[in-house]
């Protein structure tokens, strides 16, 4: 894997519907980064150029070892979701990620 962000956290809006903010750990070409803050935005363009973003959370039932997915795009009713498992659901879902209070007040549109 060139490219990829282990998200490990999310912001999301006041009606808890849309992800304003990501906490993830950058890895470029194998070498680990240092864990950084990204909007939706930001995730959404980086997508674009390449970078896969997976969710990881630690597997309660196996101590040390993560459990991860893939984040996947997905458009309902001319919206963009990120998400894991692409349904129906007018919302963004990635799995049970712990919440962070974002950085700045965003509005999503």
């Amino acid at each position: 894997m060139e490219n990829v962000g282990l998200i490990t956290a999310v912001a999301y809006d006041r009606h808890h519907r849309h992800i304003v903010e990501v906490e993830y750990l950058p890895i470029d070409d194998g070498v680990p980064g240092k864990k950084q803050r990204l909007s939706r935005r930001g995730v959404l363009k980086e997508r674009r150029e390449g970078r896969l973003f997976f969710t990881a959370v630690p597997d309660p039932d196996q101590p040390g070892e993560w459990d991860v997915a893939l984040v996947k795009r997905h458009r309902v009713n001319g919206v963009v979701y990120l998400t894991t498992a692409p349904d129906d659901s007018e919302a963004d879902n990635l799995g049970e990620l712990p919440e962070f209070e974002a950085d700045g007040l965003y509005i999503y549109e």
